[in-house]
C-alpha cells in the first residue's frame, strides 16, 4: 500500500475512533465499544471461498477463542494436534509453519487469560 493510500486509511481510522493492536506485521482494528481484552468468540468461514481470510489476518485474541473452544471438546492435546485443529477450524487443510507462528501468538492469548495451560508439548484447557 502506498504512503498516501495508508495515510488517508489512518485518518479514516481515527475519525471512525477504531482502536487498533498489533501482532508481527498484522494490525487488527477493533469497533467502537469492542475490548480486545474480553474478545472471547471466533468466527468460522462460510462456503463462499472469496469470504476466507488468511490465518494471519485473524486476531490472536479471535485465535485464543478458538482455542478454548476447541479445548472445551477436547480437555487436552498435543500443541501440534492443536495447531492442526485450529487451522481447520479456519477452514485451511494443513497447517504450515507460518500459520504455526500465528496460533502460537494465539495460544500466548488464551495461556494469558487461563484458558490453555501447556505442560512439555501438551495443551489443556483451564477448569
Amino acid at each position: 500500500m502506498g504512503s498516501r493510500i495508508k495515510r488517508r486509511f489512518d485518518q479514516l481510522f481515527s475519525v471512525m475512533q477504531l482502536r487498533y493492536t498489533s501482532a508481527g506485521k498484522s494490525v487488527f482494528y477493533w469497533k467502537t465499544g469492542v475490548d480486545n481484552q474480553l474478545y472471547d468468540s471466533f468466527r468460522l468461514p462460510t462456503s463462499d471461498e472469496r469470504t476466507r481470510r488468511n490465518l494471519e489476518h485473524i486476531a490472536p485474541e479471535e485465535i485464543a477463542s478458538a482455542i478454548r473452544y476447541i479445548l472445551t471438546q477436547q480437555i487436552g492435546m498435543l500443541t501440534e494436534d492443536l495447531e492442526r485443529e485450529v487451522s481447520r477450524i479456519f477452514g485451511f487443510a494443513r497447517c504450515t509453519e507460518a500459520m504455526q507462528g500465528h496460533i502460537r501468538v494465539g495460544l500466548r492469548v488464551a495461556i494469558e487469560r487461563d484458558w490453555a495451560v501447556v505442560d512439555g508439548n501438551r495443551v489443556t484447557a483451564v477448569a
